[in-house]
């Protein structure tokens, strides 16, 4: 199994800013996944399905991604975190940067 993001990593790369967006992104990623495959497998030829169990399905779907990503699922989201540069200003939230004028 792989191990969770949040377990994996340390330093400043492990802000939860950082870890929550890549848990998102693979959880995304994921459901689409998941998606895919559940509207492949799970129609049966000349039975309709009612609007409320779309509906359902696709809660449990992104449910399931999410629980997915969190523990761990492929990796993906351990990979972006481990890629991204220590100094990254991807890292620093919004507005807490000092912005300087460029110089000419």
């Amino acid at each position: 199994m792989i191990a969770p993001v949040n377990s994996v990593s340390s330093g400043p790369k492990s802000q939860p800013s950082a870890i929550k967006a890549a848990q998102d992104f693979e959880a995304l990623l994921l459901a689409n996944l998941l998606r895919g495959m559940q509207q492949a497998f799970s129609a049966v030829p000349g039975e309709s399905s009612d609007a409320g169990s779309d509906n359902l399905r696709d809660l449990a779907t992104q449910s399931l991604a999410s629980a997915l990503a969190a523990s761990g699922g492929m990796g993906i989201a351990r990979l972006i975190i481990a890629k991204l540069p220590e100094s990254s200003n991807l890292l620093t939230p919004i507005g807490s940067e000092t912005r300087t004028a460029l110089k000419p």
